[in-house]
């Protein structure tokens, strides 16, 4: 895993909201220094923040992601759709490469943000546009590994962030936000309670871009960043499959073995073991059909 230490920058927002996007070399410039860093890293997933690569630059992103078999999950800098009452989109952008027949390809993905922040609708109405929110959440399996992905202010919301217990070998969280004690509590919360490494990407300036996983204090920070001036990624090693074995033993056991906090109530093991024997697929298609 790896999360780009990156800035975001308010002149760029409000610029796409005045008709002007900034598609500057020096703003290509550096994504391609994070992109030219997880292939020197060996990244097999990038997490970037809210708002960060311009609709635009997709597609060439799309293909380096499909070349190098690197998975991408960043946010869309704000669509706008004009019109006699303009709207505009926050979208967040899942590249997930794949081989087919000795050919490399990538799928993105898109969703839609269900509940925008009150500053991110006040900047966008202030710009006589309409904020089009989301309705739905994505559950990803990609590599065996189950994941959702949220959009800074939707984790604000303790039923949608509960919406994937059991099911989510980990969860990432794409952010643009200064309220940074309140988002930290959320992501340290919700390693505990759904029992998973979090990935939360935020902006460089306010930082708190880390990787956690469900240990005691001392250990639960993976990663853990703030500030730089330049555009680069911090890179770790998460274990799923260490994970998934503790989360299979029973509350004394796991006391035992200490690599983990013990799972929560509730937690439902029958899915636990169906991921693990590659058959949770086949029984939500059947189930949810």
């Amino acid at each position: 895993m790896a999360i780009g230490n990156a800035e975001l920058k308010l002149n760029n927002f409000r610029a796409a909201l005045d008709r002007r996007p900034n598609r500057s070399y020096q703003r290509y410039r550096n994504l391609s220094k994070i992109l030219d860093a997880a292939i020197e890293q060996k990244v097999d997933l990038l997490v970037l923040p809210e708002n960060y690569l311009p609709m635009e630059w997709l597609p060439t992103v799309s293909r380096f992601c499909a070349n190098n078999q690197i998975g991408l999950i960043t946010g869309i800098e704000h669509v706008l759709f004009e019109g006699e009452d303009p709207f505009v989109y926050n979208l967040t952008a899942v590249i997930l490469p794949y081989e087919h027949h000795e050919q490399k390809f990538a799928h993105v993905f898109y969703h839609s943000k269900t509940k925008f922040s009150p500053e991110e609708r006040r900047q966008i109405e202030g710009h006589h546009c309409t904020c089009q929110e989301g309705s739905d959440y994505q559950l990803f399996c990609w590599h065996g590994i189950w994941f959702p992905v949220y959009c800074c202010f939707e984790l604000a919301s303790i039923q949608d962030r509960a919406l994937f217990r059991s099911y989510a070998d980990m969860v990432v969280a794409v952010e643009w936000n200064t309220d940074i004690p309140y988002f930290s509590s959320i992501m340290e919360s919700m390693c505990r309670d759904l029992h998973c490494y979090c990935i939360q990407a935020n902006s460089s300036g306010p930082g708190d871009s880390r990787i956690l996983q469900p240990t005691k204090s001392e250990l639960r920070d993976v990663i853990k960043t703030k500030g730089g001036k330049n555009p680069c990624i911090l890179a770790a090693d998460i274990d799923i499959s260490a994970l998934r074995e503790f989360q299979m033993l029973d509350y004394s056991l796991q006391k035992d073995m200490g690599a983990f906090k013990p799972t929560p109530p509730d937690f439902n093991l029958k899915v636990l073991e169906m991921k693990r024997n590659r058959t949770l697929f086949e029984w939500i298609m059947e189930t949810y059909d």
